[in-house]
């Protein structure tokens, strides 16, 4: 490899870098806080007030940390009620809903709030209130929240750049990669948001590339930096659990290509000292919360849906905390959720969910681009170098493992395939003659004149397959098209167009609404049919649901605010 070569590609990948941060400037300004955003915000943000995880404890509490470290340095109003919940005087006495009510501490836990309630409403609500309170200055605080995460974004660009330039040992290799990477619309449309993708596409990727050297050169040192790179992963998305029965694929594709591995002994104290570095990693993140969760009565357990096995291993689960995450995140996908998919509605989801998904939300360019690369891949798989295959395996492991999920409401579930596939095809592109590598170069300015046209609405791009982005949510919504960012765009219509009221069926964060002083009248579909006279607004995620049929065969929208809020006048 020569250095004086990879001068223009390095220089070429500062333009991508400055490229793709002013195509998410943009939107990280303009769009409102999406559903998820403002709970990691508060969740993060009481951590660092109070100590305490429990607004922060369904998800990992280094991303909810990293999203709201600027909140610290700016001037944050917490309201009395605000203040209630994040120092546990005020709690809900149930769960997994949003029409909740909260009741001092006393009335459930006279002896104080109990470790094992889940506190989930209390997170998501608190964090509503906090950030979009009117003493608040909430684009402000959420503009810098997204700011940590669009630096995670763009060092995910540079650390693909830097992984396909050493797979390939061509920098220009590397600068393909990061195109691929930059320029797809779901690295743009989700890696400026506040939310835990940004981070675990970065580190899933890197604790799969370093898995590789591991194994190529299996010392003590390299299999302790990879236990405390899971455990980083694992700290961003708890979806990084896919990566442990990853790790034994790979290891086995190894054995298959090198018929060799580690003897027994040194096999078994390196995978100890791989589960060392992810213990004090973890233990490092969650201090001084370091002592396992406290014991509880069988009755207790019953009422708060304490599982079995967590009772019977309580003494091992050191931290506590995160054993808790882990746990709550295990039991909310038994229970699955809402999810829409091509016309049809289901609570537990679809296996075949993720691939379409995919197919609809991956641009063409990029489908042709990895399809060639998979084709040439297929051709010389036995004589390809087992370093060129991991990043195949990987994300091939990452689906299949996603067919399983019950919780199908977006890409974003799938977005750290992305820099593997970038990675991967990259490695196959480039081994191509000259004529086939001018087009696969032609492909990546085609993906960049796709980046540039959907600006600024990259969350709900489609690609053709689904119609376009126009017509998309036919066929996928909720976090794949419309997860709440227009309604800032809802009040610019409004004084456009001269509206001083409206009803409202929106599905997003209601305490932005009103930040943003938008006169309005929540109504559901059935309350709707009773509006005479005025303007209806229906984000589409709720408009596609049954009970709005009569709305959509009945009457047509005479506005469309951004893709996702369709505007209905009566009579």
């Amino acid at each position: 490899m020569n250095r004086a070569t990879d001068k223009l590609p390095l220089l070429f990948l500062g333009v991508v870098l400055a490229v793709m941060t002013a195509l998410m400037w943009g939107p990280m300004r303009n769009e409102t806080a999406t559903v998820d955003e403002t709970t990691f915000m508060g969740g993060g943000y009481a951590y660092f007030k109070t100590g305490s995880c429990r607004m922060a404890e369904e998800n990992p509490l280094l991303a909810q940390m990293l999203i709201a470290a600027p909140m610290l340095a700016l001037d944050v109003h917490v309201s009395g009620q605000a203040q209630a919940l994040m120092e546990s005087r005020a709690v809900s006495p149930v769960g997994w809903r949003w029409d909740v009510t909260f009741a001092p501490v006393g009335q459930l836990f006279p002896d104080g709030v109990n470790w094992y309630h889940d506190s989930v409403a209390e997170a998501q609500f608190f964090g509503k209130i906090l950030v979009y309170d009117p003493a608040n200055d909430a684009e402000r605080l959420l503009f810098w929240s997204r700011f940590t995460q669009l630096l995670l974004t763009l060092a995910t660009t540079v650390f693909v750049f830097f992984w396909a330039r050493e797979l390939t040992a061509n920098a220009w290799a590397g600068l393909m990669a990061a195109v691929l990477w930059a320029f797809n619309p779901a690295a743009l449309g989700y890696g400026h948001l506040a939310i835990t993708e940004p981070g675990i596409s970065l580190t899933y990727a890197v604790a799969i590339w370093w898995f590789t050297r591991t194994v190529a050169s299996p010392r003590p040192r390299n299999a302790f930096i990879l236990g405390a790179l899971t455990a980083l992963a694992l700290q961003m998305k708890l979806l990084a659990l896919i990566l442990m029965p990853s790790y034994v694929a790979l290891l086995g594709l190894w054995w298959l290509r090198e018929r060799r591995i580690a003897p027994v002994k040194q096999l078994a104290k390196l995978t100890g000292l791989f589960l060392a570095g992810g213990w004090v990693m973890t233990m490092a993140i969650y201090f001084p919360h370091c002592a396992p969760p406290p014991p509880i009565d069988y009755g207790q357990a019953r009422e708060l849906r304490v599982p079995d096995w967590f009772t019977t291993f309580r003494p091992l689960l050191a931290p506590g905390e995160f054993a808790k995450a882990v746990t709550l995140k295990l039991l909310h996908s038994q229970v699955g959720q809402d999810a829409f998919l091509m016309g049809q509605w289901s609570k537990m989801g679809w296996w075949y969910y993720y691939p379409v998904v995919l197919w609809f939300k991956t641009p063409v360019p990029l489908i042709l681009l990895t399809a060639v690369a998979a084709a040439l891949l297929l051709r010389r798989v036995r004589s390809a170098p087992y370093a060129a295959l991991v990043p195949w395996a990987a994300t091939a492991l990452y689906v299949l493992s996603a067919l399983t999920s019950k919780i199908d409401i977006g890409v974003r579930h799938v977005m750290p395939i992305y820099p593997l596939l970038a990675v991967g095809a990259v490695d196959q592109l480039t081994r191509l003659d000259r004529k086939w590598r001018i087009g696969a170069w032609a492909g990546c300015a085609w993906l960049a004149a796709v980046a540039f046209s959907a600006y600024p609405d990259f969350l709900p791009y489609c690609n053709v397959f689904a119609g376009g982005t126009a017509n998309g949510y036919r066929e996928i919504i909720d976090s794949n098209y419309d997860w709440g960012q227009d309604g800032k765009r809802l009040k610019q219509w409004m004084a456009d167009n001269h509206v001083d009221h409206i009803y409202l069926d929106f599905f997003g964060t209601q305490t932005a609404i009103e930040w943003y002083g938008i006169p309005n009248t929540r109504v559901d579909a059935q309350s709707a049919q009773q509006i005479l006279q005025g303007y209806l607004v229906v984000s589409v995620s709720e408009l596609m649901r049954p009970e709005w049929d009569w709305l959509r065969t009945q009457r047509q929208p005479v506005a469309r605010i951004g893709y996702t809020l369709f505007v209905y006048r009566f009579p």
